[in-house]
Order: structure tokens, then C-alpha cells, then sequence
């Protein structure tokens, strides 16, 4: 907090507010002690209000600081989100080859299956022929 001292009395030599020799002069003192007063008042209305503003100046500061760490950790969760989902598609994509090549294995499988079997009927209806 700001303190303002005088220094001394503050009235030049010879003219201090207990001259009692002029009843203007005592006006005047009074009036310019007044005004000092008011002066002195406003400078540390002033004051207290400055020291309110910085602090909270600081409490924007802090609060920005938790903000931005808020905020960069958000960005590195979102990279790893990206990046799994990168992962994922070729994931995906490779699924999709093994998936083809199983389909095509499962047909020629089918094939080979069916013809294994009517060669097994014929041989069959052959055997019961042969043996009738």
C-alpha cells in the first residue's frame, strides 16, 4: 500500500496555518488542508483499487495457466486419437485383404468339396454296380 508523509509542515517559513496575524490566510490553510486531505484520500482510493486489479490480474493468470495446460493436454489426447484411428484404418484395411483371400480359399475349398463328392457317388453307384 502507498503512504504519503509530509515532509516538515509543509508551509513555507513564515506562513503556517497557526499565523493567526491573517483570518484569510487561515482560510486558505484550512482550504489547501482540505484539498490535501481529499488528495491524499483519492491517491489511496486509487491504490487499493490498483492493488485489486493486479490481483486479479493474477487470478486471470493462474486461471489462463490451468487453461492452457487444460488445453495442451487435450491436444496431445487428441493426437494419440488420431494416431489410433490412422492404426485402426489400416487395420481395417488389411482385415479386409484377409477377408478377400478367405472367401476366395473358401470357394475353391467348395469347389474342390462338391467334385470330391460326386466322384465319391460314381464310385459308389459304380461299386454297387459292379458288385450286383
Amino acid at each position: 500500500m502507498c503512504q504519503i508523509q509530509s515532509a516538515g509542515d509543509g508551509w513555507p517559513p513564515g506562513s503556517s496555518p497557526d499565523n493567526s496575524s491573517n483570518p484569510g490566510s487561515m482560510q486558505q490553510a484550512q482550504q489547501a488542508d482540505a484539498t490535501t486531505q481529499q488528495l491524499l484520500n483519492d491517491l489511496r482510493t486509487a491504490a487499493q483499487q490498483a492493488q485489486g486489479i493486479e490481483r486479479s490480474m493474477r487470478e486471470i493468470t493462474t486461471i489462463n495457466q490451468m487453461i492452457s495446460t487444460a488445453v495442451m493436454q487435450q491436444a496431445e489426447l487428441l493426437e494419440q486419437l488420431y494416431n489410433d484411428a490412422v492404426d485402426a484404418t489400416h487395420n481395417i484395411k488389411a482385415g479386409n485383404v484377409q477377408l478377400k483371400k478367405t472367401i476366395h480359399i473358401n470357394r475353391s475349398t467348395r469347389y474342390y468339396l462338391t467334385v470330391l463328392l460326386v466322384i465319391a457317388g460314381l464310385l459308389l453307384l459304380f461299386f454297387h454296380w459292379f458288385n450286383s
